[in-house]
């Protein structure tokens, strides 16, 4: 096969953006068209013997562009909520 070009296929060993897992939303702001949602996981504390809410994130975007995220989240939970209606 001499004369074909070769193809450089890579292959992702890591994945290069971060993943983070939360149960909820913590509380959010927008200062100075920033909006910053503080993203919170519920670890345990031995100092109460329970769970207790833990901010593990913030998502930081421009305020002009939350709307559209907002509208994003919520196709996703009508997408989740259709598919859990049992077939009729």
């Amino acid at each position: 096969m001499e004369g074909q070009p070769k193809t450089a296929v890579k292959a992702a060993r890591h994945d290069t953006v971060a993943t983070l897992f939360a149960d909820g939303l913590f509380g959010a702001s927008v200062i100075a068209g920033v909006a910053r949602l503080d993203l919170f996981a519920d670890h345990f504390d031995p100092g109460v013997g329970g769970m207790q809410p833990t901010i593990v994130g913030r998502l930081v975007m421009p305020a002009e562009k939350l709307d559209g995220f907002v509208r994003g989240l919520g196709e996703l939970v009508s997408r989740l909520q259709s598919e859990k209606k049992p077939k009729a």
